[in-house]
């Protein structure tokens, strides 16, 4: 019973996979568009970074400003 019961577990994980009812050229497009999706999104990262480093040297800029009488 117990096989039983592993054997219906695989299955299901199995039937959930990526990719068994794509070909190879889908499973390779949908790979290329996940690379520029995450391109995109790297783009978006390091231009936060520069923008928050951008606004700490601002804020550093007036604590300082205050700081002087």
């Amino acid at each position: 019973r117990d096989l039983i019961i592993k054997e219906q577990q695989i299955e299901v994980l199995i039937s959930t996979l990526p990719g068994l009812d794509s070909s190879e050229a889908d499973q390779e497009r949908y790979i290329q568009e996940l690379e520029e999706e995450l391109k995109v999104a790297e783009a978006q990262r390091q231009d936060a970074i520069k923008e928050k480093d951008q606004i700490l040297a601002k804020l550093d800029e007036v604590i300082r400003s205050i700081r002087r009488p």
